[in-house]
């Protein structure tokens, strides 16, 4: 078997190195030359969540127009601004069987779009990474890949292959509700890291402070009310049922809260990876994030006025009007007087 990781970012290096210490054909496409160099030699250096290190040579090209052998799944963990033009690349040179999207946000559609439905498998990524140095990662929290089928069948052996593969990385299981996954994944994001972004802190740190737990609850909550009014079924995600984090649902905030707080015992020390692509002043994918729930609420009749509000700040960090920080969740004060009780 021979792997493709397009876009060695966290994410992406955590993944190549433990295929490549497996034994596994890997290679990376990574335009950040100092970070390809160090990944090489004297190869790139990951921190495990149990305090460990390993340091993996990887094989690191610039481009997918120097791809030249064939590949059995091409990973994509590009963020969702560089999606389109290095797909299309990638299928133009016909050395791609399998793509599998493990990105953030609602970015399926547009790499189906590529290359065929029926050539995408999709998977959703609960555990998280950080982007220390060039050539240094740090794999933050443990939590299992999902991946399904994005429109065609449900135990295909590509499937299976996958979940064999992507199992030497971390837990790895099938959905067949691979599109309830995306959207629970979606809530997960929307909430979670849009408030760590914000906040300037992992997610424990930003739901712990005044109002945090209020707004998390209810950006959670707008998504909810959106898949719901699209007719959705949400899947599981990182152990919970995405509908019991509901601010409306029996048992109001209280119970909400509970179920965030198991979600953060496992997900607590994330920092989002929107946050890091501010501090590196790259775009954010805030447009598949909180912008979809956005637009999604838009097309459904679904007021998403947080979500909406998350958006424009962090579109405002972009441009450097508004700095990431923990003063900034008071921009939401009268939203949550409205909508969270």
């Amino acid at each position: 078997m021979r792997v493709l990781v397009v876009g060695a970012g966290a994410l992406g290096t955590v993944i190549a190195s433990k295929l490549t210490n497996a034994g596994i054909d890997t290679v990376c496409v990574d335009s950040n030359a100092a970070h390809a160099a160090a990944c090489r030699n004297p190869g790139a250096l990951v921190e495990l969540p149990d305090g460990s290190t390993m340091t993996t040579s990887l094989q690191v090209i610039a481009s997918v127009d120097q791809v030249r052998e064939p590949y059995d799944y091409a990973l994509i963990t590009l963020k969702a601004p560089a999606v389109p033009s290095v797909v299309t690349a990638l299928r133009d040179s016909g050395l791609v069987e399998n793509y599998v999207s493990l990105g953030n946000g609602l970015i399926q559609e547009v790499i189906a779009g590529v290359v065929g439905a029926g050539r995408l498998l999709v998977g959703t990524v609960s555990w998280g990474a950080t982007f220390i140095a060039a050539g240094h990662v740090r794999q933050t929290t443990l939590a299992p890949f999902a991946v399904g089928e994005w429109r065609y069948g449900s135990n295909s052996d590509r499937l299976v292959r996958l979940i064999d593969l992507l199992s030497v990385v971390a837990p790895a299981h099938s959905t067949d509700n691979i599109v309830g996954q995306v959207w629970s994944k979606l809530l997960l994001n929307s909430s979670l890291s849009g408030l760590g972004t914000i906040a300037g802190a992992d997610y424990a740190t930003a739901v712990g402070t005044a109002g945090g737990r209020q707004l998390a609850v209810g950006m959670w909550t707008e998504g909810l009310r959106v898949a719901e009014a699209m007719g959705l079924s949400l899947d599981e995600v990182a152990g919970i049922r995405p509908e019991r984090i509901d601010v409306d649902g029996p048992g109001g905030l209280s119970a909400a809260s509970k179920e965030l707080d198991a979600l953060l015992e496992a997900l607590g020390a994330t920092k989002a990876s929107m946050l890091q692509d501010l501090e590196r002043g790259v775009p954010t994918e805030v447009d598949v994030i909180n912008g979809a729930v956005v637009s999604a609420g838009a097309d459904n009749d679904v007021p998403t006025p947080l979500n909406q509000r998350c958006a424009e700040i962090i579109r405002q960090c972009e441009k450097g009007t508004v700095r990431p920080g923990l003063g900034n969740l008071s921009f939401f004060d009268d939203l949550l007087s409205a909508t969270v009780e």
